[in-house]
């Protein structure tokens, strides 16, 4: 009888008395909430609900906080008070109150423990609500930050890096649009619209299973897409894109590659026989046959000869100054003219051309490319404002000496680069000093000299007799291939 009067009593009359106390307060206190646990019992649940969500309450005192605070322990119930933002006071039936903050994060509700009051105050608390709810938008955004995004951005960065080389921009544009063109194939076909944070390893390792060659080991389109990954992942981490949850910097821990091969190289003393190769052949002659001797005198890199230029030929001082833009260490770098390089860049008919071995016709590289990369269009762009296209003018492909190798069936036999070796290999015969040897195929002796900050003397006029010498024995051994040639006695 008692338990239904009590009840009666709360439904009628306790509605008054929240109108009435609402009047006084200017604040909104909740019907309480009555539920059935056993026996009859009612709990308080002191809430403020008037605050418009996403807006801090600035009714909410701390007179308020300890009235709550007091009737819950009066009570000995729980309670909650809202301040907004998703600020909430608990508060336990022992009058212990905690501040919590609640957001919601791709459809899910988060909560975080801000600590207890009084120790953070209401101020702070309402602060550090804000601060949380900030945060949780920036994780939202990076968690829909998807690879094709991701290679967007990292593009900028990457293409700027190849572009210092101002001088070089078309090559700059050729080389991005192969890197671009390889990974849509492989990664952004399938890949491009996943969060980056959702991408792993195994999704990766599982698309690229049919890359490998019929043993089983990683070709080298695997070790290139492994670096682009892992390039882009550290940038999206460094830049604050993206909140790593997979590793995919280790990738190519996953592979088996190749041991890696040496070029293909004949050894020096089988010169003549390559020459009579080549002497035999009526494809052996015009302007790559003067670039694979080129290379020969001067046993610089394929792609260092083939964009020479007339205006780095000094022939007064007899020596050929190459630019950083164009060295693979970025350093520039001079080399003696011997008179065998000397005779042959004077023989090359001089055009409008400023390369010194020019194409043999302009040719127009259409564009493979089908996705939009801003960098790259801008890169396009600035080709065709400074007009230093390969549509206008242009140098002799960088892989002319290996076609004319190939086609005169040396092809997995001697390589253009490899033509280097054999300068190299002439020269340990020769007992010459092993940091001129090095100097004279442009490579760092900083090592060998132990003095890798402070040494900067280049050598230049040491390695003169030094190229001298293996010229003069380059033409020996074309010479002994002409005459085996007239007298019939080919070379074996």
């Amino acid at each position: 009888m008692f338990d239904f009067i009590y009840f009666y009593c709360c439904f009628l009359f306790f509605p008054a008395f929240i109108c009435w106390y609402l009047f006084l307060s200017e604040c909104t206190v909740s019907v309480p909430k009555l539920y059935f646990c056993g026996t009859l019992k009612v709990h308080f649940y002191i809430t403020i609900l008037s605050v418009p969500t996403g807006q801090i309450n600035k009714t909410a005192t701390y007179i308020e906080i300890n009235s709550a605070i007091k009737k819950c322990i009066d009570t000995h119930s729980v309670g909650r008070l809202a301040i907004g933002y998703g600020l909430e006071l608990r508060i336990g039936r022992n009058g212990k109150a905690v501040w919590w903050v609640r957001k919601k994060k791709a459809g899910k509700l988060v909560s975080k423990n801000l600590g207890e009051y009084p120790g953070i105050s209401l101020k702070d608390a309402r602060g550090m609500a804000v601060s949380f709810a900030e945060q949780i938008k920036r994780v939202t955004d990076k968690d829909n930050y998807n690879v094709n995004q991701a290679f967007c951005d990292w593009s900028e960065i990457k293409i700027l890096q190849l572009k210092h080389r101002e001088d070089r921009l078309d090559d700059t544009y050729n080389n991005f649009e192969n890197i671009a063109l390889r990974f849509r194939k492989h990664v952004l076909k399938k890949f491009g619209n996943w969060n980056l944070a959702d991408l792993t390893a195994q999704d990766l390792i599982k698309h690229w299973e049919p890359l490998k060659d019929e043993n089983g080991y990683a070709t080298e389109t695997i070790r290139k897409l492994c670096s682009y990954v892992k390039s882009i992942q550290i940038f999206a981490r460094d830049a604050g894109k993206c909140q790593i949850t997979h590793d995919l910097t280790q990738l190519s821990a996953s592979y088996v590659f190749k041991a890696k091969e040496r070029r293909p190289a004949i050894p020096f003393t089988e010169l003549p026989w390559l020459f009579q190769k080549l002497e035999q052949s009526i494809r052996g002659y015009g302007v790559s046959y003067n670039v694979f001797l080129a290379s020969l005198y001067t046993l610089c890199r394929p792609g260092e000869i083939a964009c020479l230029e007339w205006s780095w030929c000094n022939f007064d001082k007899d020596y050929i100054s190459f630019p950083t833009s164009i060295m693979k260490k970025e350093k520039e770098w001079d080399i003696p003219m011997t008179t065998q390089l000397k005779a042959l860049l004077k023989a090359q008919v001089k055009t409008s051309n400023r390369f010194v071995f020019p194409a043999c016709r302009a040719r127009k590289k259409k564009s493979k490319l089908v996705m939009n990369i801003p960098a790259l269009e801008r890169t396009k762009k600035e080709i065709e404002d400074k007009k230093q296209s390969i549509i206008e003018e242009g140098h002799i492909s960088r892989e002319s000496v290996n076609t004319l190798l190939n086609r005169n069936g040396l092809q997995g036999i001697q390589t253009a680069h490899g033509l280097r070796s054999l300068g190299r290999s002439f020269m340990a015969a020769k007992r010459v000093d092993p940091i001129l040897a090095e100097k004279c195929i442009a490579h760092n002796t900083e090592e060998l000299e132990g003095l890798e900050e402070y040494q900067r003397y280049e050598y230049i006029e040491e390695r003169r007799p030094i190229m001298q010498m293996w010229c003069d024995y380059v033409d020996a051994c074309r010479e002994k291939a002409l005459q085996a040639i007239r007298n019939g006695n080919l070379i074996e």
